[in-house]
């Protein structure tokens, strides 16, 4: 099989279903740019990219951006709400919902490669026009320029900057192209001064490397400091273990002592102390590892978004919601729910009970099974009562 090159095609995949949509209430969205030239060599997404495209073609390397057509855009937008037809387009129906547009989760939208291509400004006007809603989430500087901040202050907008614990000169090692973390905190504290939502992301907390005590201690104090509305946090993961291990080692870092910090019963006293340091200074966090966390959110939403955008409720952080408000969750309370992704809710179903390739609720060491209806287990806390709950009996012979 012949292979294309693929630095010569345009990037046309713009919107869809993100990530594991299992966990994330805000799971909807797409990019203006493929791929990403900051360095950041432990990046999951960098992994999966290569893992793919090198099957495929040639010419990718890690730091190719390709730029999407704006107009692609336009014709997304004119078809959601240019007509009221019905369709099972799931892009189409998240948009007709409201549900925010997560832009940058997968590749930097405000890049430098922008000041050449001039994508990014075009694509906002269009949000503008259509009034899109938008999660945006950046490691760049370069949003705070008046070219792009003009049109975002118009917007229905959150801003989420991804800056993780520790000093700059450690920052400087693990993702060289992007701007120093100190000064990705001056930009939350001015974007929220100028009236944009703005909150912080660490992720990834990297056992032994950034996840000391001091590097936990900064980071709270700065997201205090300026103004975070709301701290996001998340362990490391990766998409190929073989082409993270050669990477974390060329760079100096032992990836199987830091894979055995990352194990949960390592990793969970470094974010339950994460979640006290916020606590104490007042500042909102959440994460989407509802295993070891279900119930320390300050949000539903892990990026903090709950109460500004409506939210995609067909997840297991909602779930661990329904055991915080009544006291435990069975399958009925999901199925009540009538906005579902299909592929979504058909992995749900399938691991509610335990088992397969995702994570449940039957996975975390804070929730107990209490018995099951109509084959399904009904999940409640373990450090509390057992709740009154309608529960099939045990056939006995």
């Amino acid at each position: 099989m012949s292979k294309k090159d693929i630095s010569k095609l345009q990037f046309g995949s713009i919107t869809g279903w993100r990530g594991d949509s299992l966990c994330c209430p805000q799971a909807f969205g797409g990019d203006i740019y493929s791929g990403c030239s900051m360095g950041c060599w432990w990046c999951f997404c960098r992994e999966m990219e290569q893992e793919l495209y090198e099957k495929y073609y040639t010419g990718w390397t890690r730091d190719l951006v390709r730029s999407a057509d704006p107009d692609t855009y336009r014709k997304l937008f004119d078809r959601a709400y240019g007509s009221d037809k019905a369709t099972n387009d799931w892009t189409i129906l998240c948009l007709r919902r409201g549900l925010p547009f997560n832009m940058g989760s997968k590749a930097e939208t405000f890049c430098v490669e922008d000041f050449q291509a001039n994508k990014v400004v075009p694509i906002l006007e269009l949000f503008r026009e259509y009034k899109v809603p938008v999660i945006f989430e950046t490691k760049s500087h370069y949003i705070g320029m008046s070219q792009y901040l003009d049109i975002i202050k118009d917007l229905n907008c959150a801003v989420i900057v991804a800056v993780m614990g520790g000093t700059d000169t450690l920052n400087y090692k693990l993702e060289p192209g992007a701007p120093p973390a100190s000064m990705r905190w001056q930009l939350i504290g001015e974007l929220n001064r100028k009236g944009v939502w703005t909150a912080a992301r660490w992720e990834p907390i990297l056992y032994g490397i950034n996840s000391s005590d001091d590097c936990l201690e900064g980071f709270a104090d700065n997201a205090k400091k300026y103004g975070a509305k709301h701290v996001s946090f998340y362990n490391y993961r990766t998409s190929n273990a073989k082409v993270a291990w050669k990477e974390f080692e060329e760079h100096g870092y032992n990836y199987g002592k830091m894979l055995e910090g990352n194990q949960d019963h390592n990793w969970r006293p470094i974010g339950r102390k994460f979640f006290n340091l916020m606590k104490d200074r007042g500042v909102k966090a959440s994460t989407p590892d509802f295993v070891n966390f279900p119930f320390d959110n300050s949000y539903e939403s892990c990026c903090g978004v709950d109460n500004l955008f409506p939210k995609y409720e067909f997840t297991f952080q909602h779930a661990c919601m329904i055991i915080r408000q009544k006291g435990f969750v069975e399958w009925d309370d999901m199925e009540a729910i009538e906005f579902r992704e299909p592929e979504s809710y058909k992995r749900m179903k399938e691991v509610w009970n335990g088992g397969g390739q995702y994570f449940s609720l039957a996975q975390s060491p804070e929730i107990r099974i209490v018995g099951s209806k109509n084959g399904f287990n009904v999940y409640a806390r373990k450090d509390e009562p057992t709740p009154e709950v309608d529960v099939d009996l045990p056939t006995l012979f």
